[in-house]
């Protein structure tokens, strides 16, 4: 089961966070030969894709990957949506391993709310 973890994130913000992944006895769990995928999906659309993320295995070999999320002045979600107002997003990271299995490890909703300041 993924990790849930709800974002909250303003129109003028990045968000990121390194993450490990562990098995079960708590030891760092081989990434090596994985790839992974960041996506955040429209809630009232069909659930289609708005923006993917950008994720990293920075250290594969020990589980560790980074994940960042753009929503500052001229991405998408910056634009997304009626800026007023706040949209809830779900999104999740998944991984893809190098034996074809495909796996969300986190998961929640991108909460995008008014941005205060622009530059």
């Amino acid at each position: 089961m993924a990790a849930r973890i709800d974002i909250p994130l303003r129109r003028n913000e990045v968000w990121g966070r390194t993450f490990t992944l562990s098995d079960n006895s708590g030891a760092p769990y081989d990434l090596t030969g994985a790839t992974a995928q960041f996506h955040v999906r429209s809630r009232t659309n069909n659930a289609t894709l708005v923006v993917a993320g950008a994720v990293d295995l920075t250290d594969a070999a020990y589980g560790k990957f980074s994940a960042i999320l753009r929503a500052d002045e001229g991405t998408v979600l910056f634009n997304y949506g009626d800026p007023l107002h706040v949209d809830n997003l779900p999104y999740d990271i998944r991984l893809t391993l190098p034996n074809g299995i495909r796996r969300a490890i986190v998961a929640g909703i991108i909460i995008l709310q008014r941005g205060i300041s622009h530059d």
